[in-house]
Order: structure tokens, then C-alpha cells, then sequence
């Protein structure tokens, strides 16, 4: 948790803005809580909920969202040679937590061989965990913010203030 905890910190006031601009695109906080555990990727995340708000197909938003996590397959290749002998179920698992900001901390430490893949889930999965409830209390807080008050008004609409 030491090594998480800056992680946590900042995807607390993230997340609660993420909730916040998808509870005013339209999404309910179990949707907004379903995005953060199946998607779990705040840019991502971020991106999909612009394409909502503008009307965008399912399919334009599945086909972004996939374009833009590709990153992630060359991050898991980078830490691949460290789990070679981890159960493919626990990897599987790993994987799903794998962030820029996990891998960012995760590898130096498995490059100095200090780091183990308990160790490294801790991390993903402490992230998640904030990451899911902050997205969600955002989501639930939003109904209080009204729109256009703390200058996020550009949430509501795919046209920004400028329009």
C-alpha cells in the first residue's frame, strides 16, 4: 500500500470529476460504477463519455476505447518478463489492473527485483478500489452540482462554450 497510496490520492479528485461529468451525460451511478470495473480506464472512460453525450454509436465508442487502451499491450509486454512462472488465472487478474500510473510504479521495482506480483496486484487493485468508489460518489454527488457550477459546464453538451 505504500507504494499505491499516491496513486489512490490522485485518482480520488479524478474519479469524482469522471463521475460527476457522466452522472450530467445521463449515466446512473450503477452505470458509472459498471464503466469504472469493466472499462477501468479513465481516459478512456473520459473519452466514452464525451461520445454519449454527443450521441456516438456503441460502436464508435467500443472502437475508441479500444484504439486508445492499445497502450496497454505494449505496457504488459514490458511487465510479462517479470511473471513468466505466475498462474495464468493471477496474471489474467494482474492484468486487468494495469494502469499507466500502476505500471509506472510497478516497474522500476520489478526492474530492481524487489517487487513481487502480490505485491504488484496490491497496487492495481488498491487503485481500483479508489478509482470505482470515487467515480461512483462523483456520480451520486453530481445530482448536487448544478449544471454549469464549477466549470463544468462542457459536460452536458458535445459543444463547448464556445459554440
Amino acid at each position: 500500500m505504500s507504494a499505491g497510496w499516491p496513486i489512490c490520492l490522485g485518482y480520488l479528485p479524478i474519479g469524482m470529476a469522471f463521475g460527476v461529468l457522466a452522472q450530467k451525460a445521463g449515466l446512473t451511478p450503477v452505470q458509472i460504477g459498471l464503466m469504472s470495473l469493466l472499462v477501468f480506464a479513465g481516459s478512456s472512460q473520459f473519452i466514452a463519455v464525451s461520445m454519449i453525450s454527443a450521441g456516438a454509436s456503441a460502436a464508435a465508442i467500443i472502437t475508441t476505447t479500444f484504439v486508445v487502451n492499445m497502450r496497454h499491450v505494449l505496457m504488459s509486454s514490458a511487465l510479462a518478463v517479470y511473471l513468466r512462472s505466475a498462474h495464468r488465472g493471477l496474471l489474467a487478474l494482474y492484468a486487468y489492473g494495469v494502469t499507466d500510473e500502476s505500471f509506472a510504479v510497478n516497474l522500476p521495482r520489478f526492474n530492481a527485483h524487489e517487487w513481487s506480483l502480490g505485491r504488484a496486484m496490491v497496487v492495481n487493485h488498491a487503485a481500483n478500489l479508489t478509482w470505482f468508489f470515487s467515480t461512483v460518489a462523483g456520480g451520486i454527488g453530481g445530482r448536487f452540482i448544478p449544471e454549469g457550477a464549477l466549470g463544468i459546464d462542457y459536460a452536458s453538451s458535445p459543444c463547448s462554450s464556445a459554440c
